[in-house]
């Protein structure tokens, strides 16, 4: 009997560091049509921060029965104070590596 759980779970090690598109990862965010000044300042300045890109941290991929794959990824969302870590699954088109 073949071990199908390795051809569909990849665990790289060490974790591999990679860039999100967060166009790709998370479309239509950030698109709500509402205009730059009708957004209220403590949002503006607490909310997350969509950047065209993230730094993040790849933990593994996952095949889909499409034959594409998923990346679970690790990245730190910036906020007007910080940054909130998050870890999410992401489409193979949203990362590529740093």
């Amino acid at each position: 009997m073949e071990d199908y759980a390795a051809r569909v779970w990849r665990v790289p090690v060490p974790p591999t560091p990679c860039l999100v598109s967060t166009a790709r990862a998370f479309p239509g965010a950030g698109t709500a049509g509402r205009w730059r000044n009708q957004t209220p300042l403590w949002l503006r300045a607490h909310g997350l921060q969509l950047q065209p890109e993230l730094h993040g941290t790849i933990l593994r991929w996952a095949r889909l029965s499409s034959g594409d794959w998923l990346a679970e990824v690790q990245v730190a969302l910036p906020t007007g104070h910080g940054a909130v870590p998050i870890t999410t699954w992401v489409s193979q088109v949203a990362v590529r590596a740093a």
